[in-house]
């Protein structure tokens, strides 16, 4: 075969496109009482692994990682967009945090999104008072705090670790609580002489004070 001759021929520079091998088109998030919902969109994914959502107080130089979201993409490859979804719910009162999502691929490459904020340092955290008078002989008054209306178990433990006493248990309004308890257990029989466990819990919250009972 015989090809003709088109004569000297010259060649620009080649231009090579880097593709990214995932597309975030969303990063949003919400603030909860005690907790942030995050959720993220992505348009296409290549060879996607997971994310990792990571999180640091403001000031902090570390990220810590809180939790992985592996792809929805079959084989890490998809072109549709696929939706995404993560709630911390370890959050603190009194501090303010920072969100970024480390997006993972097959081959090990990272990258990164970009950072959400949210403030918490209008918010306390719950707190139990110590019960008065301790040691006491026929009945206390316990005291707590919640920073905003949320559900809350407040319980009498005995050493066993068994619930004796349900003092309160379901949402209260936010603020200065005080309770009585009188020494007696669910079925409003008087317990026994010894050491007991106030134990407050308020979403992931937990709270415990000792108490005596000496009649």
């Amino acid at each position: 075969m015989i090809r003709p001759y088109l004569g000297n021929r010259t060649y620009g520079p080649r231009k090579y496109v880097r593709i990214t091998p995932v597309e975030i088109t969303l990063f949003e998030g919400a603030k909860r009482p005690q907790a942030v919902d995050l959720w993220w969109e992505t348009s296409s994914e290549t060879d996607n692994h997971g994310f990792y959502v990571e999180r640091r107080t403001v000031g902090a130089d570390e990220w810590s990682e809180l939790g992985f979201i592996p792809t929805q993409a079959p084989s890490g490859t998809s072109s549709k967009p696929l939706s995404y979804a993560y709630t911390d719910r370890t959050v603190s009162g009194g501090k303010a945090y920072e969100y970024r999502l480390r997006q993972v691929s097959r081959d090990g490459s990272v990258s990164y999104s970009g950072t959400l904020r949210f403030d918490f340092t209008d918010q306390a955290d719950i707190t139990l008072e110590q019960n008065a008078p301790n040691p006491f002989s026929s009945s206390t008054t316990i005291a707590y705090t919640v920073p905003v209306n949320t559900p809350v178990e407040l319980e009498v433990v005995d050493v066993l670790g068994n619930v004796v006493k349900t003092l309160v248990s379901g949402e209260v309004q936010s603020g200065y609580k005080t309770i009585r308890w009188d020494g007696t257990d669910n079925s409003g029989k008087p317990v026994a002489n010894g050491t007991y466990v106030c134990r407050l819990k308020a979403g992931d919250r937990v709270e415990v004070k000792r108490m005596s009972l000496v009649r």
